[in-house]
């Protein structure tokens, strides 16, 4: 099995180069349990359709093989690194110091890569009209063998399919509690930069971004409404995260235009979907 994926389905390997998603409630022996009706089921029988709605590959999602011709639901291209919160766990003592709670330097080029090919993601989805990401986090992203990442689409998107129908997700309770979407239910662009600021912050930071933890999915409304957001610093993209929270950018290549000056002022250059240069393999003691 493979982590990495929401909590409605989990990622089983079907050879060296596939995966399936397979419902939560899936149980292989027993056909009729196709017959079901579950949330995770109809997840991802929609992430078949999200998929091939989409129609092309994109580097920064999870790459779609087919439907599998016996249960109908999505076959993915296997990844050759770990799910990102794998890679976290194995590292997070070597990326944050126990003084500190802000990534070290030798690990923020490898978090910055990260956020500009979420980012990209986003943008291709979003390239498309009334197609929303809705669940990006930690738990929704897997890492290739030289530590470059993917969304893992699309078990909790909103889409509309070629006839007008609405397919909407219905909201993953893994990763953060604060995301735009309990206040305002329909997703949008802006609740997905929302939740790219919140994605953001929490690899910046190792920590989430709800200013009641133990109270949190009563008081993330009130605290949206009242904008109080915690604080990340300049140096870490504090204010593009901050906009993104305040639902100031438009799409996600507005965000991209900022976090591209900000590397050109902070010493990197944008190349692609990465920084110009960087080699995650050289940073010291890495590994997947």
């Amino acid at each position: 099995m493979l982590g990495g994926l929401s909590d409605f389905a989990f990622a089983q390997v079907l050879d060296e180069h596939s995966v399936i998603l397979i419902p939560r409630e899936y149980i292989r022996d027993d056909p009729e349990q196709l017959l079901r009706r579950e949330p995770s089921a109809l997840c991802c029988f929609r992430t078949c359709i999200a998929y091939e709605l989409l129609g092309k590959d994109h580097p920064n999602i999870a790459r779609y093989i087919s439907r599998d011709a016996w249960t109908g639901f999505p076959i993915l291209a296997r990844p050759t690194g770990p799910p990102l919160e794998v890679f976290l766990d194995k590292h997070r003592s070597k990326m944050f110091s126990s003084s500190s709670s802000e990534v070290n330097t030798t690990y923020l080029p490898l978090v910055l890569n990260w956020a500009l090919q979420a980012l990209s993601g986003l943008a291709f989805i979003h390239s498309h009209e009334n197609f929303y990401y809705k669940d990006l986090s930690i738990y929704n992203c897997w890492l290739s063998s030289d530590l470059s990442l993917s969304l893992i689409g699309f078990l909790n998107a909103d889409f509309r399919d070629q006839q007008g129908c609405l397919h909407a997700g219905f909201g993953s309770f893994r990763g953060p509690t604060l995301r735009l979407t309990r206040i305002k239910p329909h997703a949008s662009v802006k609740s997905d930069l929302f939740d790219w600021a919140t994605f953001v912050y929490t690899l910046m930071t190792n920590k989430e971004p709800e200013r009641d933890p133990f109270n949190a999915y009563l008081d993330v409304p009130k605290q949206i409404r009242a904008k109080d957001y915690p604080q990340l610093s300049e140096h870490l993209m504090g204010k593009i995260v901050r906009k993104c929270w305040l639902q100031e950018y438009q799409n996600a290549m507005d965000v991209r235009r900022d976090v591209a000056a900000f590397l050109l002022d902070s010493g990197f250059e944008v190349d692609g979907d990465g920084i110009r240069g960087f080699v995650p393999a050289n940073i010291p003691d890495i590994s997947t």
